[in-house]
């Protein structure tokens, strides 16, 4: 699903996305993202790789790179408790 996403925003410049709050977790609607013109699409969270795989498969991933900060241990820590807790590294 994450795939079909990219692929409307790259093809169309705007998509219906999901909108997530934490402190509820999970979703709480949707709204429209578009571009803006823009060529540069960035995806992060825990399911950006997925989006990666996805989108080389479909044949619209110009490049990926990935950035790791010395958080990662503290990031761990508020996915796994987040639903009782707000966490800043």
């Amino acid at each position: 699903m994450r795939a079909q996403v990219v692929e409307r925003l790259c093809r169309d410049g705007f998509a219906e996305v999901l909108v997530y709050d934490i402190s509820q977790d999970g979703r709480i609607g949707h709204r429209t993202l578009a571009l803006g013109g823009s060529a540069l699409l960035v995806a992060e969270g825990i399911f950006a790789q997925e989006v990666i795989a996805d989108t080389r498969m479909r044949g619209i991933l110009d490049d990926a790179t990935c950035v790791r900060t010395r958080y990662r241990w503290a990031a761990l820590r508020c996915f796994l408790t987040r639903p009782t807790a707000v966490c800043r590294p």
